[in-house]
């Protein structure tokens, strides 16, 4: 359903104002479909896809997606995370699309310690984003290494001041 629907909003946004959109898939069908009110950009509407599958999902992403977003609260890491975009790569090529059209984004669950001892004592898993300042900058600078566009940190809940903390000490070596 995912590729369908990727695949008609991809429709939608492509057309002319004065266009209506026909289209009879498997799980969806439009008749005369206007697409109201139109976007004012001279381009679409972006398309971000989120998610790690390499079979569907990232294949989706890379026929109809704009911008990728892999979610690292499951098993994740650099590591992962080039394994991943070597698959939209290969998706992207077998599609006959540059790969560099394909923003490539993460969003890394993080939480910032006082020292490594607390770190240690953390529930969070490998992958996460979790550690000291300096723990995170580095964690961080591998992905923008690996070739992330930009990296969207989560997790926070409601903490304005756990936000903050990683503005004003992570973020502003970036």
């Amino acid at each position: 359903r995912l590729e369908e629907a990727t695949q008609l909003i991809r429709l939608l946004l492509t057309k002319d104002p004065e266009e209506y959109v026909n289209y009879a898939g498997k799980h969806y069908q439009l008749n005369d479909a206007p697409m109201s009110p139109r976007t004012a950009q001279d381009k679409p509407i972006p398309i971000l896809i989120g998610g790690n599958g390499e079979k569907r999902t990232l294949r989706t992403c890379a026929r109809y997606g704009d911008t990728s977003n892999l979610d690292f609260w499951h098993p994740g890491g650099v590591d992962v995370y080039k394994q991943k975009q070597q698959a939209i790569d290969r998706h992207c090529e077998n599609f006959g699309r540059d790969p560099a059209e394909v923003r490539r984004t993460v969003c890394l669950p993080t939480r910032v310690f006082d020292s490594d001892e607390e770190w240690k004592k953390s529930p969070g898993q490998p992958w996460y984003c979790y550690g000291t300042v300096n723990a995170i900058q580095d964690y961080l600078g591998g992905y923008i290494e690996a070739g992330a566009d930009e990296i969207m940190l989560c997790g926070f809940g409601n903490s304005t001041a756990a936000i903050q903390r990683v503005e004003s000490e992570v973020l502003s070596v970036f």
